[in-house]
């Protein structure tokens, strides 16, 4: 048997004579091929890396145990030996080790999830390696560029902290040109059955703008269906907030209020701040009611930049259909 390279032609007994020659008693034997003919990963990878002309060798610490053989391989075969580095493994949270089997994900699902390419490789770049002197964590691919070095990477494992990638994603949609994150948000819009095939792109930036610090991961638009979709009147919430007071008579006044001003979010402001007075109602009395019955919930964005967004026909009619229900 004979393995043949580039300028190098060595017999089977050759190799063995090598190892001997470099102490690889000292190892104890290893196995270089299978019972089939098959060359095994330690010496397979040798001679690949020698055909490339891999000069830096950079994986993961669980190789640090392949590296010796391989080399005693490099020496035996006459090969300069490259540089060799390894980076800590990577944990799941409960510090068990990440694999195939517990706790590794498809890079595509996180995709799926809402998570942008840029979050997920300034989050991975982290993992693992620390710039010295330096607190800033939101780093752009030529950032990395310029500040990575294996001096800086640590010993200690890294642990996968979804909470963290989920901060890092948050930072870089807050980046985005509102322009851009529209046009990222629309395949999540479609999965939730917002809008379909024939969408105005100029009302989606609106959207965008309007939810854009509030959103972890693009998925996380599942929880505005009321930018889209009509909600239910909380008839009980609107009564428990109002007590006594009468929340027809609130909301038909707004309406009057509103109705005919110029569609911007400080005429909307002015005048509800105006009604209020009227009615001697408090902020909270007011606001409240106004934001459970334009998107059914007590929680949304700031009540007078949605109402813009919504639109002049969908607010009012929202503010009707609520007043009608109580």
């Amino acid at each position: 048997m004979r393995l043949k390279v580039p300028d190098v032609t060595i017999g089977f007994h050759d190799l063995v004579r090598g190892w001997i020659e470099t102490d690889c008693s000292l190892m104890g034997d290893f196995i270089i091929l299978k019972s089939s003919g098959m060359p095994v990963y330690n010496f397979a990878t040798v001679i690949d890396d020698y055909l490339m002309q891999i000069s830096q060798v950079t994986r993961g610490a669980e190789h640090i145990s392949n590296t010796f053989p391989q080399i005693l391989i490099y020496q035996a075969l006459g090969f300069e030996v490259p540089q060799f580095a390894h980076f800590s493994l990577m944990l799941n949270e409960d510090r068990t080790k990440m694999s195939k089997r517990m706790g590794a994900t498809f890079v595509g699902e996180y995709a799926e999830m809402g998570y942008l390419p840029e979050a997920m490789l300034n989050f991975l770049a982290f993992l693992g390696w620390s710039p010295s002197g330096d607190d800033e964590e939101i780093l752009t691919i030529d950032d990395l560029l310029e500040k990575f070095s294996l001096e800086q990477c640590t010993v200690s494992n890294a642990i996968f902290d979804i909470k963290k990638l989920d901060w890092i994603n948050a930072k870089w949609i807050r980046r985005l040109d509102p322009a851009d994150l529209a046009q990222r948000l629309v395949p999540f819009f479609q999965k939730e059955s917002f809008i379909g095939s024939d969408y105005d792109m100029d009302h989606l930036k609106q959207v965008a703008l309007l939810i854009q610090e509030r959103l972890p991961r693009l998925d996380s638009v599942r929880d505005f269906p009321y930018l889209f979709l009509e909600p239910e009147v909380p008839v009980a919430e609107i009564k428990k907030l109002l007590k006594d007071k009468d929340g027809r008579v609130g909301l038909q006044a707004v309406v009057a209020a509103i109705r005919d001003l110029p569609w911007q979010e400080a005429e909307l402001d002015a005048a509800v701040h105006e009604v209020k007075a009227d009615l001697g109602w408090s902020n909270k009395e007011l606001f409240m009611t106004l934001r459970l019955a334009t998107c059914g919930g007590k929680v949304s964005p700031p009540l007078f930049p949605m109402m813009e967004v919504l639109g002049r026909d969908t607010v009012l009619a929202r503010l009707e259909r609520a007043a009608a229900a109580l």
